[in-house]
């Protein structure tokens, strides 16, 4: 659907920079003239791993190196977990997120937002759950040990609250509400 007048516009340098900025959702991007007349292009999509609310109210899609790139659409649905932190949080919070996703982690699908507090993230799962895990490379390791926690037969039926942000200790809660985060 490109509109090329000619050799000029056709260079492939120029085709490159339109479709970036006409096409946010390219990640990488490739191409190359074969002449007369062929333009070949390669393109990969950004892969969206969580919606962030920027200070101006905007909410914008997220990719996997935890850059905000364009705003979501009105009427555009996107079923990815909520950042509610400052921006120099993203790439580690998007790193947690694809870590869960490789572990396969069960409970990526309840998670519902993610927030930032002084000394560790805030995971709100679906249900009333929540946990509290440690910055840093120690968070995937506790949605790892939280997981195997609950999946044993005591914590499986539950719905809790967990504070794993010690290392030593963790607190373990009935969840109060068992309404929708």
């Amino acid at each position: 659907a490109m509109k090329l007048n000619g050799l000029w516009d056709a260079r492939p340098a120029a085709v490159l920079q339109g479709l970036k900025l006409r096409v946010p959702d390219i990640d990488h991007l490739e191409v190359s003239r074969t002449l007369p007349g062929s333009l070949h292009i390669i393109a990969t999509n950004r892969h969206v791993v969580a919606l962030w609310e920027s200070p101006n109210g905007q909410v914008m899609l997220v990719d996997q190196h935890g850059q905000p790139y364009r705003a979501l659409a009105r009427g555009e649905v996107a079923d990815f977990p909520l950042l509610r932190l400052d921006a120099p949080h993203l790439p580690t919070a998007c790193a947690l997120l694809i870590g869960m996703q490789s572990a396969r982690s069960p409970w990526l699908m309840a998670l519902s937002e993610i927030t930032a507090d002084l000394d560790g993230w805030r995971l709100n799962l679906s249900a009333g759950q929540q946990w509290l895990i440690p910055f840093g490379k120690k968070s995937l390791k506790s949605v790892t040990k939280i997981t195997l926690l609950l999946q044993q037969p005591r914590w499986h039926t539950g719905i809790w609250r967990i504070d794993a942000r010690q290392e030593n200790r963790w607190f373990v809660r009935p969840a109060k509400s068992q309404g929708v985060i």
